[in-house]
């Protein structure tokens, strides 16, 4: 779920940073940012999607040969044999 995997620890930060504000390690961190935001801000650098993206595709695509296998050795998706339900 998106609001869950991606919201809910965005709003967590914002409590702790509304809460708590900057610390001193935090700011001997992020110098760049203390100049714009001396009370502190929530910062995320940001990377290369590369890995994450070639991870969801290898497994969206194990996913679906799997599907794709259940539908023609076991006749559907969901259900069918015990040995099928348990190997998949």
């Amino acid at each position: 779920n998106v609001f869950l995997g991606i919201g809910l620890p965005w709003f967590m930060a914002s409590v702790y940073w509304t809460t708590f504000g900057a610390s001193g390690q935090w700011r001997d961190a992020y110098p760049d940012v203390v100049k714009l935001y001396p009370d502190g801000v929530f910062v995320v650098r940001g990377g290369d999607l590369g890995f994450g993206v070639v991870v969801f595709t290898v497994t969206a695509l194990v996913t679906f040969a799997l599907l794709c296998m259940r539908r023609f050795v076991a006749g559907g998706e969901l259900g069918g044999p015990w040995r099928i339900k348990v190997l998949s």
